[in-house]
C-alpha cells in the first residue's frame, strides 16, 4: 500500500519570532508528553457535503474547521485549494473524505481500486481566537507529492514536503509559537499522480486562547489525578473492614 511520508525540505519565515520559536516537524505519531491529546469529534451537520466541515476538540470543545477553498499564501511551495465537497467519515471522532462526484481525483489507474474519490487539499485550522502547540496527522493512502503550509501566531509560514512512505507526521510549536493553519496541497515540483484517500482521525494538542502581546493562555482539561483511584481503593478498604468489624 503507497502511503504519503513528511521530510522537511524547507523553512520560510516571513516575520521575526524568538529566537527558540520554531515549528518542528516529526516524522510519524508522536505525542508529546505531558499534553492533553485531544480528538475531533463531528455532528451530523459534517455529514452533508460542503467544501468546509467544521468539527469539536473533545476535552476543551473548542471548533476546528476543515476546508478545501483556501488560497496558497505567497511564496508557499504548495497550490492553492481544490474546491472537493468533503464530508466526515461519521458521527464522533471520524476521517475527513472526499465526496464521490464532488471534484474528486481518481488514482485507480496506480493505486488500484482504493485509490478512487481522493482529496487533492485539505486545510485544517483552530476556530479563530485559538492556536494549537501539537498536531498529529494521517493522510492516508496517498501518491504524488504533498506540500504541507504551517502558519504560526506571529504570522510566520513554514514549508514542509511528503511522499510515498509512512503515512503519519507530527508538527510541534515550540517556544511561544503555536500553530493556526496547515494546508495540505499538492507540491508545485509534483510530477506525478497526486492524492490520498482520506485525512484519519485528525489530534491536536496544547489548545490555547490568543491574545496580543500575550502568551497563547491554555485552556485547563480535565486531567484525572494520579492519586484517586489508589485513594478510593484505600477508603473502600476501610469502609470494608470497618463494617467486618462491627459484625463480629
Amino acid at each position: 500500500m503507497h502511503k504519503i511520508v513528511l521530510s522537511v525540505m524547507g523553512v520560510l519565515a516571513l516575520c521575526a519570532v524568538p529566537a527558540s520559536a520554531s515549528i518542528i516537524f516529526l516524522d510519524g505519531n508522536h505525542p508529546q508528553q505531558g499534553m492533553a491529546e485531544e480528538n475531533i469529534m463531528f455532528e451530523s451537520g459534517a455529514l452533508i457535503p460542503n467544501v468546509v466541515q467544521i468539527g469539536d476538540t473533545n476535552k476543551s470543545n473548542t471548533p476546528v474547521i476543515f476546508d478545501t477553498d483556501f488560497l496558497a499564501p505567497v511564496g508557499s511551495a504548495g497550490l492553492d485549494g481544490s474546491n472537493q465537497g468533503i464530508v466526515a467519515s461519521g458521527i464522533g471522532q471520524a476521517n475527513i473524505v472526499c465526496v464521490p462526484g464532488a471534484g474528486c481525483v481518481d488514482n485507480s489507474a496506480v493505486l488500484g481500486p482504493n485509490g478512487s474519490s481522493q482529496l487533492t487539499s485539505l486545510e485544517m485550522r483552530p476556530g479563530a481566537g485559538f492556536g494549537w502547540t501539537d498536531v498529529i496527522a494521517n493522510p492516508d493512502f496517498g501518491t504524488g507529492t504533498m506540500n504541507v503550509f504551517v502558519q504560526d501566531n506571529f504570522g510566520n509560514n513554514f514549508d514542509f514536503t511528503m511522499g510515498k512512505g509512512q503515512d503519519f507526521f507530527t508538527l510541534v510549536a515550540s517556544g511561544g509559537e503555536v500553530i493556526t493553519d496547515v494546508q495540505m496541497t499538492e507540491a508545485v515540483t509534483s510530477s506525478l499522480n497526486f492524492g490520498w484517500n482520506d485525512f484519519k482521525q485528525p489530534r491536536v494538542s496544547g489548545v490555547c486562547v490568543l491574545e496580543i502581546d500575550r502568551p497563547c493562555i491554555p485552556i485547563p482539561v480535565s486531567v484525572p489525578e494520579p492519586l484517586a483511584l489508589p485513594v478510593a481503593g484505600l477508603v473502600a478498604g476501610v469502609l470494608a473492614v470497618a463494617v467486618a468489624s462491627r459484625k463480629q
